[in-house]
């Protein structure tokens, strides 16, 4: 009587690992698919090319600013940093999924698995937030270039001569 119930036990608990072996892997998988999709956005589209003009020079700082701010958020550059940043919600959704699945298992394999699979999407997220500097650094750039080229056609202005100045040089000589 007590091998039976020893044996009846083992096959349940055989059984339940065999489903929650299941129902870990088959929320892995999607979820897997579904952040390296996301992950996966074009170089080609990734370019911010603001243009100095005399409409930028005329501005005020806070006007300038935000002319700025809109002309990026209008650029490939923007679309691609805020979907690596959605990318890398959705991995870090993934990696608590994970852990929360490496906790819950009795299973040693399956926490072996459960483990590599673990590694394996850290990196992916690690690899996505360099690709998040990459894509913030780029802005920050091309930011910086745009200013400069205002600053040196203020300072272009500011060296010419006015009318004024050149009649008076004129009447000088």
């Amino acid at each position: 009587m007590l091998t039976a119930t020893t044996l009846n036990f083992k096959q349940d608990h055989k059984a339940k690992c065999r489903i929650s072996k299941a129902f870990c892997l088959g929320l892995m998988i999607p979820l897997g698919f579904i952040c390296s999709a996301n992950g996966n956005i074009s170089s080609n589209k990734m370019d911010w090319t603001p243009s100095s003009s005399e409409r930028l020079v005329k501005l005020p700082p806070n006007y300038l600013k935000k002319s700025v701010d809109r002309d990026f958020e209008k650029s490939g550059l923007a679309q691609a940093l805020y979907k690596n940043q959605d990318s890398i919600t959705l991995k870090i959704d993934t990696l608590k999924d994970i852990q929360g699945s490496i906790s819950q298992t009795n299973d040693a394999e399956l926490k072996t698995e459960l483990r590599h699979q673990y590694l394996a999407e850290k990196q992916a997220y690690l690899e996505l937030v360099a690709k998040d500097q990459n894509f913030r650094r780029k802005k920050t750039e091309t930011t910086l270039k745009l200013y400069e080229k205002l600053l040196q056609d203020l300072n272009r202005k500011k060296n010419q001569l006015s009318p004024q100045k050149t009649k008076l040089l004129e009447n000088q000589i």
